[in-house]
């Protein structure tokens, strides 16, 4: 699905925990949560956030279950360890 044509992201469909739920432990592990201007593209830590409105709108059963991961500058090992350990923290406070 298109995302974004300003920059490229890649779109997570979470299954069994609520995005806003994983947006908020990523930030707590050090993730952005949101674009910081026009230089973002020279930040170390990756960007999670929520999907576009406009992607919402389109797409209204995807606003609790998908997110948008901006990498930047990190490396994949960083993505994935903070997108894993924000999936555990997230099942953990839903319990």
């Amino acid at each position: 699905m298109i995302a974004s044509a300003q920059s490229k992201v890649i779109l997570v469909e979470l299954e069994d925990v609520p995005a806003p739920l994983v947006l908020k432990h990523a930030e707590q592990l050090g993730a952005a949560p949101h674009p910081v201007g026009a230089e973002s593209k020279y930040e170390f830590v990756p960007m999670f956030y929520r999907v576009s409105g406009t992607f919402s709108l389109e797409n209204p059963q995807y606003k609790d279950s998908m997110i948008r991961i901006n990498p930047l500058r990190a490396g994949a090992d960083t993505v994935l360890r903070i997108l894993e350990q924000a999936i555990i923290s997230a099942r953990e406070d839903e319990v």
